[in-house]
This record gives C-alpha cells, sequence and structure tokens, in this order.
C-alpha cells in the first residue's frame, strides 16, 4: 500500500522568528498589483476640490466616485494609482508627501473641458516598475497644471524610465527631482496632435551628478506623438545629462534648459516638423546641437527664435547630417520672428555632407561667429534679414548665396561663395541693431555679385561718413554682374556728407555695368564706372556768387507772385 508523506506543519511562531524574508514576501504577494482610486471630494464622478493627504476620506474605488470613501494609502506596495475624471475641475492642495504609482488626468480621450491644478507638497512618482514603464506614468487631457514637486526614480540604482504623456491641452509642470542613487534614467514627453507639455521649474538631481536623460516627441518603445505637439523646458536643468527630440516643437526659455549635455534631433516615423526655438531674449544656449541623417524630403527643421524683441543666443556647435537631396528636406531653417534677433555665434558644420542653409522669418538673424560657419551647402535668405560678421573664413560657409525679393543680406563680413540678388532684394554692408538700424562696414566676398533690380525699389543700402574709413564698401574678387533690370538704385543714409567727395561704392575684378547712367540715388550725387570701381562723389555746394544770383532770381519770381496774386484780388 501507498502511503504520502505530508511536509511537517511550521509553527506560525517559528516562521515569524526564522523567517521573516518568507512572511514578506507572501505580505507582498497579496499586493503585486496597484489599486486604482478616483478623486471624489463629493462622492461622485464629478471632480471637486479637497486636500490630498493620508488622512482625509476623498478617495473611492469605484470609477464613479460611489461607494463609502477611504484615505489615501501612502504604504501600499506598489503605490496606488490617482485618477481624476475626465470633463471635469478642481483645485488639490498637496499635502506632505504622497506616494503614487500613476497620475491620470482624463485618459486618453482628448477633451478640452478638463482643468485640473495641484498645489504644494511633493508627489513621489513610482511607477510600476523601478526600470521602463510601458504604460504613461502621467496622463493628461485637457489643461493640467501640477505646482507640486514631482519626485521620482526613488532610491533607484539602476536604469529606468518615466513617461509623461498630454492627449490634447496644456500639461504644465512645476519641479521635477531625479532621487536616482546610480544609472542613467530616461524621461519621455509624450503630447499628441497640437498639444502642449510645459516643465516650467526645474529639472534636478537628488545625488550624484546628472543622470536624467530626455526623450521629448516620444519614446524609445516606439511610441508615437505628434508632430505638431510643442515642449517647453523654463527652468535651471542641472539634472538633465542629454536630450533627445524626436517629434514637435522644443521651446526653449532658460539658457541651461538642455542641462550638461548636448541635444540630438532624432529621425523616426512621423518626425516630418521639428523646431528648436528660443523664446525668451536674454537666453544664450550654449548645448551642442546634432541633426540626424534623414532622406525623407517633405521633413523640415527649424533652428531660431520666437521672441519678438531683445536678442538671443545659440552659442554651441550645430552638426548637419545628411539632409535629403531635395525639396524641404535638403536644408536647415535658421530663424527669428518680427522685432527679435537671434545670433548664431558656435559653428553650424555639416561635416562631410552637403546641407543648405536657409533663412526664414521676418525678424534678424546674425553669424556672429569670427571664423565664419563651416557648411558646404547654399545659403538662402527667404525672409527677413541675415547678418554676417565674421574676419576669418567664410561667414556663409562655402556655397552660394541668393537672396529672395523682400529679404535683406547684409553684414561685415568675409563671403566665399556668389552672392545673387532677386529682382526686390537688398543688401546692407556693415551690422545690424535690434531695431534694424545698419552700422558702416565692409563686406567682402571671394566669388561674384549679381544685381537683379525691379526697377523701382532700392536695393544696396549703404552707409556714408566724412570719409571713406567710416563708410560702407562692398569688395568683389569677381565680377560685378548686371542680371535683369533697366534702373539700379541706391539708398544712402548719412549725415553732414562733405562736398564734392568721391565715395568708392564698390570694388571689382571685372563688370557687364558699363552706362553709369542706370544708377540712381535718394541724394544729388554723380555715379562713375572705372577699371575697377564704381564710386559716386557728392554734390559740390554752389559757389557764392553763384548762390547770390540764386537767391536773387528766387526773390524775383517771389515778388512777381505777390504782385500776380494782388491783381487777382
Amino acid at each position: 500500500m501507498k502511503t504520502t508523506q505530508h511536509p511537517a506543519i511550521v509553527p506560525l511562531a517559528t516562521l515569524r522568528t526564522t523567517c521573516p524574508a518568507l512572511l514578506l514576501a507572501l505580505a507582498c504577494a497579496t499586493s503585486l498589483s496597484a489599486a486604482s482610486l478616483y478623486w471624489a471630494p463629493d462622492n461622485d464622478a464629478n471632480g471637486g476640490n479637497g486636500t490630498w493627504d493620508t488622512a482625509s476620506s476623498l478617495w473611492s474605488a469605484a470609477a464613479d466616485g460611489s461607494g463609502t470613501l477611504q484615505t489615501w494609502n501612502n504604504v501600499a506596495t506598489p503605490y496606488n494609482d490617482a485618477f481624476f475624471a475626465r470633463g471635469k475641475t478642481g483645485t488639490v492642495a498637496v499635502s506632505g508627501e504622497v506616494n503614487v504609482g500613476w497620475l491620470d488626468f482624463g485618459g486618453t480621450t482628448a477633451d478640452a473641458s478638463t482643468s485640473y491644478t495641484l498645489n504644494g507638497g511633493t508627489i513621489i512618482l513610482g511607477g510600476h516598475s523601478a526600470g521602463w514603464e510601458s504604460t504613461r506614468t502621467i496622463q493628461s487631457t485637457g489643461n493640467v497644471t501640477i505646482n507640486s514637486t514631482i519626485r521620482m526614480f526613488e532610491d533607484v540604482a539602476a536604469a529606468g524610465h518615466r513617461r509623461f504623456g498630454n492627449q490634447g491641452g496644456t500639461l504644465t509642470i512645476n519641479d521635477i527631482a531625479n532621487a536616482s542613487t546610480g544609472g542613467t534614467q530616461n524621461l519621455s514627453l509624450e503630447s499628441w496632435g497640437t498639444g502642449t507639455i510645459k516643465i516650467d521649474g526645474n529639472i534636478t538631481n537628488t545625488f550624484g551628478a546628472p543622470r536624467t536623460s530626455l526623450i521629448i516627441g516620444g519614446s524609445d518603445l516606439n511610441t508615437v506623438a505628434g508632430s505638431g505637439s510643442n515642449y517647453h523646458l523654463g527652468g535651471n536643468n542641472t539634472g538633465v545629462s542629454n536630450t533627445s527630440l524626436l517629434r514637435g516643437t522644443l521651446h526653449l526659455n532658460h539658457s541651461n534648459a538642455l542641462g550638461s549635455g548636448g541635444l540630438t534631433v532624432r529621425n523616426v516615423t512621423n518626425s516630418d516638423t521639428i523646431n528648436i526655438l528660443i523664446g525668451t531674449a536674454g537666453v544664450t544656449i550654449g548645448n551642442a546641437i546634432t541633426f540626424d541623417s534623414f532622406t525623407n524630403t517633405s521633413w523640415t527643421r527649424t533652428i531660431g527664435g520666437e521672441h519678438t524683441s531683445g536678442t538671443a543666443t545659440f552659442s554651441g556647435t550645430i552638426t548637419l547630417g545628411a539632409f535629403a537631396a531635395s525639396g524641404n528636406g535638403d536644408r536647415l531653417n535658421v530663424t527669428s520672428a518680427a522685432g527679435g534677433t537671434t545670433i548664431f555665434s558656435g559653428n553650424i558644420t555639416d561635416g562631410a555632407n552637403t546641407s543648405r542653409v536657409v533663412k526664414t522669418g521676418a525678424g534678424i538673424v546674425k553669424f556672429n561667429r569670427t571664423d565664419g560657419m563651416d557648411y558646404d551647402g547654399a545659403t538662402i535668405v527667404t525672409a527677413g534679414t541675415l547678418i554676417v560678421n565674421n574676419t576669418t573664413g567664410s561667414g556663409t560657409g562655402r556655397g552660394a548665396v541668393a537672396v529672395r525679393n523682400g529679404a535683406t543680406l547684409g553684414g561685415a563680413a568675409r563671403v566665399a561663395g556668389n552672392i545673387t540678388l532677386d529682382a526686390g532684394a537688398r543688401f546692407s554692408t556693415g551690422d545690424m541693431d535690434e531695431s534694424g538700424v545698419s552700422s558702416a562696414g565692409t563686406l567682402a566676398t571671394a566669388g561674384s555679385f549679381t544685381w537683379n533690380s525691379n526697377n523701382t525699389a532700392a536695393s544696396l543700402f549703404f552707409d556714408l561718413g566724412a570719409d571713406q574709413a567710416s563708410s560702407d564698401q562692398l569688395n568683389i574678387a569677381g565680377a560685378f554682374t548686371k542680371g535683369n533690370g533697366t534702373s539700379f538704385i541706391f539708398d544712402f543714409t548719412g549725415s553732414a556728407l562733405p562736398a564734392s567727395f568721391t565715395y568708392t561704392l564698390v570694388t571689382f575684378n571685372s563688370t557687364n555695368f558699363t552706362d553709369a547712367g542706370i544708377f540712381s540715388a535718394n541724394i544729388d550725387g554723380t555715379f562713375a564706372i572705372n577699371d575697377n570701381s564704381l564710386t559716386f562723389t557728392t554734390a559740390a555746394i554752389p559757389e557764392p556768387a553763384a548762390f547770390v544770383l540764386l537767391s536773387a532770381l528766387g526773390i524775383g519770381f517771389l515778388a512777381a507772385a505777390l504782385r500776380f496774386r494782388k491783381t487777382q484780388v
């Protein structure tokens, strides 16, 4: 006969004293999934105001807010998830520290009427894993503002991942603290459609060196966020070690918004439109910025300023990958909004590639690197003003320069390529201040200069001073070429110009301009084409005898006119 042997029965008291770790495991086994609690201060699903602490019974286990309300359990393992009803509103005062797994404000269905504000205290955001989260740790729809401090990766010593998602409207978060003790933690910001995520406060690291890696516009889990989405970084982000931008527009409103590392613009699904914009005058972004290669001819990449007054600066190196061979994808757009000035004082380089740089926007962009720029493609000025200030190298790289109708090229610079002004384009040597007032200077090109005119508007704007040294000049190593047009108009500025003084406006190696009579200006004087220069001589002041004669004639005409008027009365 078979006998069955049973394991010995161990008294509970013995377990308590000899196997505390086993008891802990058994206890935890009953709580392996987080509980979902719903904000219900009025015992319904209508949102509302209240204080989030561990003593107030304001939470329901039911999505409709019904049933017996309970307090927030701050020692649950894993942390409980907090849900706030979509389409509702509320102001929540966070008291002290609360431990939360996920924060959900309305789920993944867009609803602009959702509006919650969390103030005060600290939210320890634990997620459901110390490692990589497959679900968004914060999810919002509508307009949600979290003024409470968010603390993540509490005592985590290995790599981890948290995801903040926004389905529509604006998710605004104040300070974020990375409390990990080791490894690199990834924070993904993911906004769909035209939604916005703002980190207005600081991203810091509680222990040691910066170790938060920002992934903006999606995540390494292949999450696709909207190409029209917006992301704002407005704080002193000392905890950020590096940043990747996958989609949308990144607005930078603090000089240390990108932390200590560089910014890489990556190319993934739906990364068709990517913009990097400084939004606040006085901000200087010194981080290196790298644009990865791509082949899609319809994608666009833009960097510049959206401020409408004052000056902002990119001082780090900007590296361009191999862009598409044609279409919008073959270029980097540099831009500045109307009224604002954006300076690029670092190098723009395309390495072994050939990438074009296109100036857009109604404001002023300045290339102020002393040694010039290091890209091989053409420079095209389509709108606003591009000012180039350098003393060595080429301020516009090694390619040709084209200026479109209504746009302006200027600066005190050396340029390697041929320059072409379209009809209606403008050229103004010398630097330019924020208000658009230029100062005297010389621009030299190692190539040719082609001038197309629309016959009605001035194209070349020169400052004239008391002598040649204080006046503008254009020096052309190649040909000074007459393009389309029959009338070529200068606009001169200056006061108390010397009479009968000859200014050298343009020097050149050769020219097909043969008739100085096609040049005109807004002040009296005479143009002349010489062997290698175009000059302008101011009008002479009349001799004293001639002046007296002209005055007498004038008085005579006036007297005759008065007599004629009297006969008509």
